[in-house]
């Protein structure tokens, strides 16, 4: 539940940071896998912190290993690909770190003491593959029609198709075994807390 309240506090600076900008490269605050992704986190750690209700299903643990991994990938992709391109100062900083760091950091922690009461399968990590699947479609199309694209790894004009799929497979693959990684840990957290 920690975990979904600092998403949800390091979103705001970051919504407001989208604001301010004149919006011509039309990605604002939704465009950004990192975004959706927080939420995503936000969204899993608050129906955890129900008991019962119509989100629940948030909580189940294939549900939570696939916002486990994306968020991993959201901190692993920035601090390789991305962190060099910009100089945040002030709250925007403060939001940055937290949707980078700090975010992904407790999404791990949770993983590793999460009740894992459901034994994920090991295509557990190619089902949760949709998810950034799903994204890179709707930034692609979002894009073509608004011209402009989020992330320079996946902007059409400058790379075309060919370069961004590559791209895409690319992270994809990184996303599948931080998949596995993030299964495993689930499969020695259950073991080791076995009688």
């Amino acid at each position: 539940m920690v975990g979904g309240a600092v998403a949800v506090v390091a979103l705001r600076p970051a919504r407001d940071r989208q604001r301010q900008i004149n919006c011509r490269r039309n990605h604002c605050f939704l465009g950004y896998f990192t975004m959706l992704t927080n939420i995503f986190v936000a969204l899993v750690a608050s129906a955890g912190a129900r008991s019962n209700g119509p989100t629940l299903w948030l909580y189940r643990p294939s549900v939570v290993g696939c916002a486990t991994t994306a968020i991993l990938l959201v901190s692993i992709a920035y601090h390789l690909l991305l962190r060099e391109i910009w100089s945040p100062q002030g709250a925007q900083l403060l939001a940055d770190n937290l949707l980078h760091y700090v975010v992904p950091a407790g999404a791990l922690l949770h993983w590793l003491a999460y009740r894992h009461t459901e034994r994920l399968t090991a295509r557990a990590p190619l089902v949760w593959c949709l998810y950034p699947t799903l994204y890179l479609a709707y930034a692609l199309a979002r894009g073509e029609l608004l011209g402009s694209y989020p992330y320079p790894f996946i902007d059409v004009p400058t790379l075309g198709y060919q370069q961004v799929l590559l791209n895409a497979v690319g992270l994809l693959g990184a996303f599948v075994g931080l998949g596995f990684a993030v299964l495993g840990l689930a499969h020695l957290v259950a073991k080791s807390r076995a009688p």
